[in-house]
């Protein structure tokens, strides 16, 4: 969810994680399989999905094997 935030807040622009300017491909898919919208650490995650973070629903999983 906060990709897609970020997407919007950015949309076409110089950080827009998954923009059709670099291709239709990389806008639906390959941001997912090669880019790291999905790898955002708990500082980003809390700037823009802040009612995500709050929600007992909508936890994050544990990384790692530890």
């Amino acid at each position: 969810m906060a990709t897609h935030r970020i997407h919007h807040q950015l949309s076409d622009r110089e950080g827009d994680p998954h923009t059709p300017r670099e291709g239709a491909f990389w806008a639906h898919m390959g941001w997912i399989i090669m880019g790291e919208g999905l790898h955002h650490d708990a500082s980003v995650l809390a700037r823009y999905t802040p009612d995500l973070s709050r929600d007992k629903f909508h936890v994050p999983c544990p990384t790692g094997t530890g």
